[in-house]
């Protein structure tokens, strides 16, 4: 049987194919295997010092494949999602410390490489301000034409890998989280479902990076039931303030005694809140 098709019915296969060739393409990029570690890099050094550390590449793909390195600023928004910025636009920004041995490399199939990345920590620089940027490794997209028929598609796929980067100085050991607030937010609307929320405010009082898990219980004065809120994991830079939200369901009614707690990574020390709350 002989097809005759017209230039629109040509055009239709050929989206066809190309939109078969990116979700083919997906598939084999999920399944390649590309790691890079740390995904956190934390140096302790003082002015006029240079402290070097390795990342590691590895290629689990099966062609090889070629990294650039840059660098951007970044910081928490009040609900800890990260903002990036332009590098070395920060107050507290380490950018323009930070050197590769290698700005541009090539990572054989199999194969795994260890990238130096030193920083060069200027006389100038305060002897006690923790600073932080991010690293990222971008990979360079090749262009490859694959032929349908007489029809070239050519297709270019870029990942990008971002290291957050933290100095900070060998004095500043203290952590320090306190609560600052527990509030009712009441009634909100996330992804088409309601929710009741409750708000949890934390400052990093401290002078030192700090991980912690917040966590929020609620028990009804009168018929004692418990609600355990799944917990929440953060990472608050010094003088950082962080809005914790814990949502329930919009059914939840009666009289509660809430408590929320702050663990603290590396030490036994617990900081507590404590509040009722009254919902209708």
């Amino acid at each position: 049987m002989n097809l005759i098709m017209n230039q629109n019915q040509t055009q239709h296969i050929t989206q066809a194919i190309l939109f078969l060739s990116l979700l083919l393409l997906s598939i084999s990029v999920n399944a390649q295997g590309i790691s890079i570690s740390p995904t956190r890099m934390f140096y302790s050094g003082t002015p006029g010092q240079t402290l070097v550390q390795n990342v590691t590449v590895t290629n689990g793909s099966s062609k090889p494949l070629t990294f650039n390195t840059s660098t951007k600023d970044w910081y928490r928004d009040e609900t800890g999602e990260k903002i990036y910025v332009d590098a070395n636009t920060l107050p507290k920004s380490n950018s323009a410390w930070i050197s590769t041995s290698e700005p541009l490399f090539t990572v054989e199939t199999g194969a795994s490489r260890n990238i130096p990345v030193t920083l060069h920590i200027p006389e100038q620089a305060s002897a006690n301000e923790v600073t932080n940027s991010m690293l990222f490794f971008s990979q360079i997209g090749q262009q490859a034409d694959n032929y349908q028929g007489g029809v070239g598609i050519g297709i270019q796929v870029l990942f990008e890998f971002g290291i957050q980067v933290f100095n900070t100085p060998p004095t500043n050991t203290t952590q320090d989280l306190e609560f600052t607030a527990v509030d009712d937010l009441g009634n909100v609307t996330k992804n088409n479902e309601s929710y009741r929320r409750i708000g949890v405010k934390v400052k990093n009082q401290g002078n030192t990076i700090s991980d912690a898990s917040v966590e929020m219980e609620l028990t009804n004065k009168n018929s004692g039931q418990e609600i355990k809120l799944n917990p929440v994991n953060i990472s608050m830079l010094p003088d950082a303030e962080q809005l914790i939200y814990f949502d329930l369901s919009p059914e939840t009614k009666g009289s509660f005694s809430g408590v929320s707690f702050i663990k603290m990574s590396g030490t036994t020390d617990i900081r507590v809140a404590e509040k009722d709350f009254e919902f209708n």
